[in-house]
């Protein structure tokens, strides 16, 4: 179950978390849930798990990276040094291309699968100022 006591919002999108060990987000368009974001911690680890995805008629419409991008801003704000890792089936180039335009580097492959992390000084670059700037 899923609840908000204080949404964050961005650009027609709202974002629920629900524990101190996950954030769960749906992304919403017009009332109607599009998307999910998941953000795992683990207190022993010095990075966090980021997964997510849309459904169909709303991959290629930008949505999911300024979802993810706001999402960034949010933990490096929280936490400038911790480290972000995303995995994806090395088949799936939209998601590799779009975590790269984020800042996201491949650190290993493993199983068909594609590690990738990001850091604040990855993340920090012109095409993420221009997509915040259209956020705020």
């Amino acid at each position: 179950m899923l609840y908000n006591p204080t949404p964050l919002k961005g650009r027609g999108t709202e974002y629920f978390y629900n524990c101190p060990n996950h954030i769960k987000l749906i992304l919403l368009q017009k009332n109607k849930p599009i998307g999910f974001i998941h953000i795992s911690f683990s207190p022993q680890k010095s990075f966090c798990e980021l997964s997510g995805g849309l459904i169909p008629n709303y991959i290629n419409s930008g949505l999911g990276i300024y979802a993810s991008c706001f999402v960034l801003k949010y933990l490096f704000s929280r936490n400038p040094n911790i480290r972000i890792k995303a995995v994806t089936s090395d088949t799936n180039t939209r998601s590799e291309r779009m975590l790269k335009k984020l800042g996201f580097n491949t650190s290993s492959t493993k199983d068909r699968l594609k590690i990738l992390d990001c850091t604040i000084s990855s993340f920090n670059n012109t095409f993420i100022d221009y997509l915040l700037s259209r956020i705020n």
